[in-house]
């Protein structure tokens, strides 16, 4: 989910954080993690003895400070630090002061180490361990264009192209539909080509490469899954399958890609719950429709589709990390300011943002009441309104965005067709998004029997929450920030229904989890914590199953969206859906 540097590669730069290794245990020097010491008066004799507490890294134990009964004990003297030998007998404090003693001596905890903990583990390739599917959040996955082989986005030389060229624009955009015809059943060149273990930027001409998901694929590796995008696999079976999709497009279309892909890696006559999920960021989202609903379309009268839980008969254990629930101001900031990329990267214009179906199904609930007038500070009405964006000149809706139509449009020489395709873009996608986020808040009494759901949510950073918006020029100012890992709130990865309410005691969501654990780290460095690998290969490898877990149950398959035909534009030369490459 973009924010300001890429959602799905780059936040943690955009949010101000530092760059950090994924699992090398370097500790960031993040400003949040700061600490102010106070000094005491210069020259000042404290009691004697006084415990050193130790500095950041130094390590001190028991065995260097024990010498034939006897401890070390710093203290402080005429201003200077000095050593000296308190022979401890038998006293009543004996057991206080080695308490103390041991406690000063301690090291700073380090991160844990995967490969030993898990390196027996990873030795066992038997039936046991489950394949395991990995799904990416936005701009996660690597995308090309067919027809001349360009990178679009993700590509070796940038993230991409440069957006101020009109055929550049062109390539980032999905195709505007035609008058009477539906946007998100066409299809153009773009197909995804694989998940992104690093992105490259250039700054200022240079290129830096940047850590997306290589560093979860290095830690599952420490636990026995090899993904088959692996540069180096070995001899190692492969059982790790990253799933790559047009991020740009409805959600519910990549639901029908990721169940095709689901039946390519499940072994033929499987039984239930053969496989393991973990997605990231908006991926979570395709997976929880997939996991209720299975393949099923939103249906056309605006209703929401059946609970079937089709798409969880595959899976046993699910790991969601940075779920964005309940949306995120920073998708709608980006459909009416759009996007940056960060100091000296590219500018995305709202406009090509706005052809983003994607996008749409990513802003917050209206309930929620995160968007405020500013002159009378009440909720806007409807953030899904077709009328209220034109009103206001939002997004697709805005006399700005004639001149980004045009390019995108080339063909069409009349301004007021132009326009009548983009707002009917608009339409359909803030209808489809406004269905699709009830279809993932409707309530559920408990989760299907075989199922596990281990929810991740990061914290600690200032996150974008609530904004403020002008009636009459229709500008938009994110003004609120709250706890949650830059990008997305605690709250909407939660979906705590408090939001915009008063306070009541006890969570209040309709989602429901098997366990929850919440980390100090940014929304995509959450994917390289050390500490989020050894839960997540714990979860894998060795968490307990409850007895009602494993008890097996029918499940109604769904109805499937049916394939485009092998004429329909954007199918690959061999007649295969453009979407499962």
């Amino acid at each position: 989910m973009p924010s300001s540097v890429v959602a799905a590669s780059m936040p943690h730069i955009a949010e101000g954080g530092s760059a950090r290794a994924s699992t090398s245990g370097v500790a960031t020097n993040s400003p949040r993690n700061s600490i102010q010491r106070g000094q005491g008066r210069r020259g000042a004799a404290p009691p004697v003895p006084l415990i050193r507490v130790p500095r950041p890294g130094e390590r001190r134990c028991a065995r260097h400070a024990c010498r034939m009964g006897r401890f070390l004990l710093p203290f402080r003297a005429s201003g200077t630090q000095r050593w000296a030998v308190s022979a401890v007998k038998c006293l009543p404090v004996v057991g206080l002061m080695a308490s103390m003693v041991l406690a000063s001596c301690g090291s700073v905890p380090r991160l844990p180490d995967l490969s030993r903990i898990y390196g027996n583990a990873a030795r066992i390739q038997g039936p046991e361990r489950r394949p395991l599917l990995v799904m990416p959040g936005t701009m996660g996955s690597r995308l090309v264009d067919l027809a001349s082989g360009v990178s679009v986005w993700g590509g070796p030389d940038g993230l991409s192209p440069d957006p101020r060229v009109a055929r550049n624009l062109a390539l980032l955009a999905l195709p505007l539909a035609p008058e009477g015809e539906e946007a998100r059943h066409l299809r153009d060149s773009i197909v995804p080509d694989s998940v992104l273990r690093a992105a490259t930027a250039r700054v200022l001409g240079v290129p830096v490469e940047i850590e997306v998901y290589g560093g979860i694929a290095n830690m599952l590796r420490l636990g026995g899954w090899v993904a088959d995008d692996d540069p180096n696999p070995g001899s190692e079976p492969v059982n790790s399958y990253p799933f790559a999709y047009d991020w740009r497009r409805d959600l519910v279309d990549s639901v029908s890609a990721f169940d095709r892909f689901v039946l390519l890696h499940e072994e033929e006559n499987a039984p239930p719950h053969s496989l393991d999920l973990m997605a990231h960021s908006m991926g979570t989202l395709i997976a929880r429709y997939y996991l209720m609903y299975g393949t099923q379309d939103l249906p056309e009268d605006g209703s929401l589709p059946e609970l079937t839980w089709a798409g969880a008969q595959h899976f046993s254990k699910v790991v969601l990390i940075a779920p964005p629930n309940a949306g995120s101001m920073a998708a709608l900031d980006n459909l009416v300011n759009g996007k940056t990329l960060g100091p000296l990267q590219p500018f995305y214009p709202a406009a090509l943002v706005g052809t983003h179906f994607s996008t749409y199904a990513l802003m917050p609930r209206n309930r929620h009441h995160r968007v405020l007038w500013s002159d009378t500070h009440q909720p806007v009405e409807d953030l899904y309104d077709p009328a209220l964006w034109e009103r206001l000149g939002w997004g697709l809706a805005s006399p700005d965005a004639e001149e980004i139509i045009a390019d995108l449009l080339p063909d069409e020489p009349d301004p007021e067709v132009r326009r009548r395709r983009a707002l009917a873009f608009l339409a359909e996608a803030l209808g489809r998004a406004k269905q699709f986020q009830a279809a993932l808040d409707r309530p559920i009494d408990a989760l299907p029997p075989g199922l596990d759901i281990h929810m991740v949510v990061g914290g600690g950073y200032t996150t974008p929450a609530g904004a403020r918006v002008d009636r009459e020029t229709g500008e938009l100012t994110v003004d609120t920030f709250e706890e949650g890992d830059g990008l997305v709130l605690r709250a909407s990865s939660l979906l705590d229904e408090r939001q915009g309410k008063p306070y009541t005691y006890g969570l209040d969501t309709p989602l429901k989890f098997t366990s929850v654990l919440f980390l100090p780290e940014e929304h995509v460095a959450l994917t390289q914590s050390a500490v989020l690998g050894d839960n997540l290969l714990f979860w894998l490898i060795e968490g307990q199953r409850t007895r009602d877990s494993l008890r097996p149950g029918p499940l109604a398959p769904g109805p499937r969206i049916p394939l485009l035909s092998a004429a329909a534009p954007g199918t690959a030369p061999d007649g295969r859906d453009d979407t499962d490459r």
